[in-house]
């Protein structure tokens, strides 16, 4: 089963350069502070579930 349509190539690029800047921010608060520590925030886990729920279908 393939897809029938291509991910638009700007919304590529957002997606990737949004991870960028994430990694980036992470890595200078690493740099300023030492040590992250990221907890699990409810609206992440209750979205991981949601998408797994999605694709059981």
């Amino acid at each position: 089963m393939g897809l029938d349509y291509k991910i638009p190539s700007w919304l590529a690029v957002g997606i990737i350069s949004r991870d960028i800047v994430i990694l980036l921010g992470a890595l200078l608060v690493y740099l300023m502070v030492g040590k992250l520590k990221f907890l699990p925030h409810f609206f992440r886990k209750t979205n991981y579930y949601f998408f797994k729920w999605l694709q059981s279908y």
